[in-house]
């Protein structure tokens, strides 16, 4: 007979084990992932492709979308190198409800991304003091280098808001949209959208409008010039490395692995356009990563491998980021990437392209921005007289183009696992 205290006390402790987390199909298939470690708060869609035959040893391949977001196309357009190396291919996407703006993705989330509004995030009375002194004649400094570059079209309405007491929406509304115009970033979400939703949240799946609690974020070059100007101290601190959407993708490498049955130790990294600067970045910025190869197509901006520049574009400004860190990053394998007719140099003909004067500062496009990085890196490299690892790869014919970049990618990031294929299919004794 069994005792029914027993059923109880079974149920009990089956109720308490967390639930086992589903295979990953073979063929296309996609999971929901929460980062328990990081931002649960915010999941991520991972869309996978497997080959019937999967082998527990065979690579795992992580791509990083572009700014469109769209994980599923970018898993779609990869299945065909996976398929040639029978990989698992495994396409995290980081949705702009959850992740908004290059802060959010690319950026690595290392600082935040403060929401436009919130009156403990700028001070507008500081920030709105500053641009009017900066405006007076004979003015100087970078506060007076902005004030200086508004829009003809703007300064009626730029001039009225720094006179407006208080300061009104309107007139917040007024200061930021002059300051987008003149820092001309297409990354930047435009105040005269609010408060609807920027371009990118308009689809089928979410709403127009956006809700109390999602105002619009302030992006990177925004924050570049409203830091010292009039940004709260405290709503732009540091996150915790666990909190880094980087850190997401190696939880995200281990769920692959524990939802596969892979019994690989590291995986293989590509990214395209917002895709690569997230791989350059976290290279970089988290070199303990186990990416064993790392690929970064068509980036329009980088993170320069110098503290003299101020982080975005540079390392300057980030704390426990020193020359043993740099070097340790420059001997990891990455690949450099550019199509050599990626070469538009202004937002009219590439939308995505950054174009702000530390942006341009890197290189007048794309393609031009990918040979300068390298060769800065090198000779940092050198110049620590440190081992150099990194390559540069352009590519013929091709612009800016995810599906152009894709096959010399693959042939770079297979390139071990092709020669220890071979190396098991020769014949004895060659």
């Amino acid at each position: 007979m069994v005792n029914s205290g027993l059923i109880v006390l079974a149920a009990a402790v089956l109720a308490a084990e967390p639930a086992k987390s589903e295979p990953i199909p073979a063929g296309s298939g996609s999971f929901v992932f929460r980062d328990e470690a990081g931002n649960r708060e915010r999941p991520i869609t991972v869309w996978t492709w497997r080959p019937d035959d999967f082998r527990p040893d065979a690579p795992i391949l992580l791509v990083m979308h572009g700014t469109t977001r769209q994980g599923r196309a970018y898993r779609d357009s990869w299945i065909r190198h996976a398929r040639a190396q029978g990989a698992l291919l495994a396409v995290p996407e980081f949705p702009e409800l959850h992740y908004p703006g290059g802060g959010w993705y690319q950026l690595g989330n290392l600082h935040g991304t403060p929401e436009l509004g919130s009156p403990e995030v700028l001070d507008w009375d500081r920030l709105r003091r500053a641009l009017a002194a900066a405006s007076a004649p004979g003015a100087s400094g970078p506060a007076a280098r902005v004030a200086a570059r508004v829009p003809e079209k703007l300064r009626e309405g730029f001039a009225a808001a720094l006179r407006a007491e208080p300061p009104d929406d309107a007139a917040k509304l007024a200061i930021l949209k002059a300051l987008n115009e003149l820092l001309d970033d297409k990354e930047l979400y435009r105040p005269e959208d609010f408060p609807e939703a920027p371009p990118a949240l308009r689809t089928a799946r979410h709403p127009r409008a956006l809700s109390p609690g999602m105002l619009r974020p302030v992006n990177r070059e925004l924050l570049g010039v409203a830091l010292p100007l009039g940004l709260a101290a405290p709503d732009y601190a540091a996150r915790p490395r666990d909190k880094w959407t980087y850190a997401a993708v190696e939880r995200i490498f281990d769920q692959v692995c524990a939802r596969s049955g892979s019994t690989r130790t590291g995986y293989l990294l590509y990214g395209h356009s917002a895709g690569a600067q997230f791989v350059q970045r976290m290279v970089m910025l988290l070199p303990e990563c186990r990416a064993e190869r790392a690929a970064a197509a068509n980036a329009g901006k980088y993170l320069w491998p110098s503290t003299l520049t101020q982080y975005p574009y540079g390392l300057g400004g980030l704390k426990d980021f020193g020359d043993r860190e740099l070097a340790r990053a420059l001997a990891r394998p990455l690949l450099v990437m550019a199509g050599e007719e990626d070469v538009a140099e202004d937002a009219e003909k590439d939308p995505d392209l950054p174009v702000s004067d530390d942006a341009r500062h890197q290189g007048r496009n794309r393609l031009e921005r990918a040979r300068f990085f390298h060769r800065a890196a090198e000779r940092a490299a050198t110049g620590m007289g440190r081992p150099f690892a990194w390559e540069l790869c352009t590519v013929k014919d091709v612009a800016h183009s995810n599906t152009g970049m894709a096959g010399q990618a693959a042939e770079w990031l297979f390139k071990s696992a092709a020669e220890a294929r071979e190396r098991r299919q020769a014949p004895p004794g060659n």
